[in-house]
């Protein structure tokens, strides 16, 4: 065990992971974290006049306040983002409000906001906003604030908000529960077939470009130029473009283009033909054109100085049907992440998005996947598995270990595998990162919307795809849930676009966008655990028996459902054997629990909590020691546990200050993060581990307040490195 004091200065002193904020009376900087789990930094300023108004000058000092900087990195920034946007509606309505500013400021304030947005409850928004009135009312300000305005009168005239009604998250089967014919555990697992799916052969298409000596060489010096992160690569573009690229990396992608699109000419893949067609012409071709007819006829255009820019193609517009006339029209490459450089490269969103949807199904959150790294998954002989973080509670979890050879561990180990293969090149601030996208709106998932990087999925949803026959082919049909539900998704917000289109663009569509983001995918993996459910979904569930004249029928309806036989029978069974072996399997986990009790209570026993004197007088050392590391230093360092106590002749000392405290504390939260590795290594040894953690969180518990939260403060002060349980 190593304990290394950090260098302090003057920043160090304020809590630890906050950075030094603007000591300005009308400025300060705030740093916290963003809905994703993101660091991120937001600024509140004011104008000079107005920070001589006393609520002003009690949100300034309150968001400086060591105790509001000891709040987590996403309270802090909910917080001020809420008191910026209302130190922002002042600043805007100023001549309006005049000063001092008027009592009612709130009532006014918040009758703006429920004019101007759509938000259902401002209940969080009071809560921010009152908080400093509440702190500044007890005295946990260190000295009175002035300024023009009594602050309560402001407090005593804030509207008093109702709590929201507290609505569950959506799953996947309740995107659109009137029509869902599938439950949320067809759809995880259909999800997850698909994802490892699509993952693997994409991978492998990459390796079939890479077979081809021209494509490689063109992309190896795209990488080596350090062009393969230019926006040129991510399509297909054989006519110089407007924007200023330099001459030699505007040769280096037209070559890799020149030599991807005679690779794909070469190809026999449908699904390759497929792919390439639809990020380039999409539906645009006239009928009756097969598809080495259309990728000749590209071909032909793109590799003719003339016709590089653009293919013709015949085209019917939307008016031209009314008209009755065919209109011709240019169609130019589109920029789609589908079969272009950078996909052969490596990863591209569209991918980051497969792997989301896979970690997502694991009941990994949203924030704790923004933070995913590519060193949380741990490679083993036996299988894979993977490491997450859960934010709130700042604990450490894994997956399941995947066997080797199955199909979800061969997509977790090849995207990871080519995910590292990347880091040379990859952009500082995605590199280690499991999850990269070029464009951060990927993350959101909403398909068939403004995000040409997922436009893949909606190829696979149409009928005659080629793709779609692929993957329902290599599974027999089990992903046709998860089919059915991108084809839902992509059709609403297609309809969603065009109906934004055709309005101003002040006014506002009532349709929010459907997405399969991952707090869709968790809460459905949440629901498919659930130990039971009390009926199965199903368009006939509201139906009434009167309407139906078979008695038969009606006789049936009227009995258990599949599901409700299995939670009365099998769960709840109240048969002899069934009672009997509950009851034997009851007095075996007693018996099991009263021994491990009976451990800690003779441990405890053994063990005592004594001041410094007090120890010093048990083991006949001289009134001149006054400090814990002098005694120590007398001491076998054998009889020394590693955190802090001291243990003779069976007997265990434990010194109740600070010093010893932080020890402690430190070892009882090394052994919380171990715990989940242990259970993956031995039960065993978890079980000793939770009985060790019993134990001192009860020696813990013994010190005095005081001792205890200068021990947690001292804790953040030092990095200490304890052993691993393992």
């Amino acid at each position: 065990m190593t304990i290394e004091p950090k260098d302090k200065g003057l920043e160090d002193l304020l809590p630890v992971n906050v950075q030094p904020i603007n000591n300005s009376s009308n400025a300060v900087m705030v740093n916290g974290s963003d809905g994703r789990g993101l660091p991120t930094t937001l600024e509140i300023s004011v104008s000079t006049a107005l920070a001589r108004q006393s609520i002003i000058v009690l949100y300034i000092t309150y968001l400086k306040k060591a105790d509001f900087l000891k709040k987590s990195p996403s309270t802090r920034y909910s917080t001020a983002i809420d008191i910026r946007n209302f130190v922002n509606f002042i600043e805007q309505n100023i001549d309006e409000l005049g000063t001092p500013l008027p009592k009612d400021l709130f009532k006014r304030y918040f009758s703006y906001l429920r004019k101007e947005s759509n938000r259902t409850s401002l209940y969080n928004i009071m809560l921010h906003l009152r908080k400093p009135f509440k702190d500044y009312q007890i005295g946990r300000f260190d000295s009175p604030l002035t300024g023009e305005g009594d602050l309560m009168d402001y407090l005593s005239n804030m509207p008093n908000e109702t709590p929201p009604e507290s609505q569950a998250k959506t799953s996947m089967a309740f995107l659109f529960e009137k029509d869902c014919p599938y439950t949320d555990r067809q759809l995880v697992i259909s999800l997850r077939l698909l994802c490892c799916l699509l993952l693997e052969k994409f991978l492998k298409i990459k390796e079939y470009f890479f077979s081809n000596k021209d494509v490689k060489v063109a992309i190896e010096e795209l990488i080596n130029q350090g062009y393969i992160n230019s926006h040129l690569s991510r399509k297909f573009n054989f006519e110089r473009p407007k924007n200023s690229y330099d001459d030699d990396e505007w040769l280096a992608h037209k070559k890799a283009a020149e030599a991807l699109l005679q690779a794909i000419s070469k190809t026999d893949d449908p699904f390759v033909k497929e792919m390439f067609l639809e990020g380039t012409a999409g539906d645009h071709f006239p009928e009756g054109i097969g598809e080495q007819d259309k990728l000749e006829r590209i071909f032909d255009y793109v590799v003719t100085p003339q016709k590089r820019a653009y293919f013709k193609l015949p085209s019917r517009r939307m008016f031209g049907e009314e008209q009755g006339f065919m209109k011709r029209c240019l169609i130019r490459f589109r920029t789609l992440g589908f079969l272009t450089p950078r996909f052969v490269a490596g990863i591209t969103d569209v991918e980051c998005f497969l792997m989301q949807c896979l970690l997502s199904s694991e009941s990994i959150q949203r924030s704790a996947l923004s933070k995913h790294r590519l060193d949380d998954f741990s490679l083993k002989d036996t299988g894979i598995q993977s490491q997450y973080k859960k934010n709130r509670r700042k604990r450490a979890s894994t997956t399941g270990l995947y066997k080797t050879n199955t199909l979800i561990h061969q997509a977790y180990e090849r995207y990871v595998n080519c995910a590292r293969e990347m880091q040379d090149w990859l952009p500082e601030k995605h590199r280690g990162k499991t999850l990269f996208y070029s464009t951060e709106n990927v993350f959101g998932g909403a398909i068939g919307s403004h995000l040409p990087s997922l436009d893949l999925l909606t190829v696979i949803c149409k009928k005659n795809s080629y793709i779609r026959y692929y993957l329902m082919e290599e599974t027999g049909g089990e992903v046709e849930p998860i089919l059915w539900l991108l084809e839902r998704i992509a059709s609403a917000n297609i309809k969603q676009k065009l109906a934004k289109s055709k309005i101003k663009k002040s006014s506002s569509v009532n349709k929010r966008t459907m997405a399969l983001n991952c707090d869709v995918v968790s809460m459905s993996r949440k629901r498919m655990d659930d130990s039971f459910e009390l009926s199965l979904k199903s368009e006939n569930k509201h139906s009434s028996t009167n309407a139906i004249e078979d008695e038969r029928v009606a006789a049936e309806l009227t009995g258990h459902s599949q599901s409700m036989k299995k939670n009365t029978y099998n769960l709840r069974s109240n048969s002899k054997e069934k009672l009997a072996s509950l009851k034997k399997f009851g007095q075996q986990v007693g018996e099991s629990m009263e021994e491990d009790a009976s451990r800690i209570k003779a441990q405890l026993e053994r063990s005592k909590v004594v001041s410094l004197k007090e120890l010093r007088v048990l083991l006949g050392f001289s009134d001149q020691m006054t400090k814990v590391e002098d005694m120590l230093s007398e001491i076998d360092a054998s009889v020394v546990e590693v955190w802090g106590g001291v243990t003779i002749s069976n007997n265990t000392y434990v010194i109740a200050n600070s010093t010893t405290g932080m020890l402690l504390w430190g070892y009882i939260n090394h052994i919380k993060g171990e715990l989940p590795r242990l259970r993956n290594d031995s039960e065993l040894k978890a079980n000793e581990a939770t009985l060790q953690l019993a134990y001192m969180n009860e020696i813990f518990y013994q010190f005095p307040s005081k001792v205890k939260q200068e021990s947690q403060d001292m804790f953040k002060e030092y990095d200490i490195t304890y052993p691993s349980l393992i």
